[in-house]
């Protein structure tokens, strides 16, 4: 997920409450939390290591990250083995009622960032013979207040999109964005 943390840097990483020292840190863009993981009637109860007002717990959805200002992170999970092996961010909701969803394609790699103001953000990647996972090929801004996304007016439309194209020189990658 490396890759992918770089342009949606939230996560939460260690998801495992199958030992009696299990714990997990919750990140949402710069700032990150420890949080130690028991269980009680086979669910896991999720406490702060720091007291920070900040929480993590179980939801319908996956996990929900509260920070102490009131912003939640809403991951989507899949589950493998003792515990979560993968977490994205689903859905962020801020206090002031601001909300953003993110979208993925199959192979976990974003496809679009949608703000409730009316910014969608639609990326495209594409596969090069140098690297085993896939790169960052354009993204495109979208006023969704003029354009829903879902109906053909994006091809219709000049939105703005910067196009990445990567090339490799010996050990070295080269990257050229236009717009």
């Amino acid at each position: 997920t490396g890759i992918i943390d770089s342009f949606i840097p939230a996560h939460v990483s260690n998801v495992d409450c199958s030992s009696s020292t299990a714990y997990s840190t919750a990140s949402f863009g710069p700032s990150s939390e420890d949080f130690n993981c028991s269980f009680n009637s086979g669910n896991p109860i999720w406490s702060a290591a720091q007291p920070t007002g900040s929480t993590l717990t179980d939801g319908t959805n996956g996990l929900i990250y509260t920070k102490r200002d009131g912003t939640e992170i809403i991951y989507s999970t899949s589950v493998g083995g003792q515990g979560v092996v993968n977490t994205k961010p689903a859905e962020v909701i801020y206090p002031d009622g601001r909300t953003v969803t993110y979208s993925y394609n199959s192979s976990g790699y974003p496809m679009s960032v949608v703000r409730n103001d009316g910014l969608e953000l639609q990326y495209s990647w594409v596969t090069v013979s140098f690297e085993p996972f896939m790169l960052l090929s354009s993204v495109t801004a979208i006023n969704t207040a003029y354009c829903n996304p879902t109906t053909t007016c994006t091809s219709s439309q000049n939105w703005p999109t910067a196009h990445f194209a990567w090339s490799q020189s010996g050990s070295n990658y080269i990257l050229t964005v236009t717009d």
